[in-house]
């Protein structure tokens, strides 16, 4: 049982790895870009309006 254990933490290690660098660096690319930026900056900024409005 150890043994299998050890296996999986492995294998979770290797697709961890895998996204890090194969998966993650061009979603960063594109999520640093000025118009992604942008909304999330609008978002926040919105959010606290949101609630509220949601909450009166």
């Amino acid at each position: 049982m150890g043994m299998n254990c050890n296996m999986e933490n492995q294998k979770q290690s290797a697709v961890g790895k895998f996204v890090s660098e194969k998966i993650l660096p061009p979603i960063m690319k594109f999520v640093n870009t000025r118009p992604v930026r942008a909304l999330q900056d609008g978002m926040v900024y919105a959010l606290p309006l949101l609630l509220l409005v949601q909450f009166s």
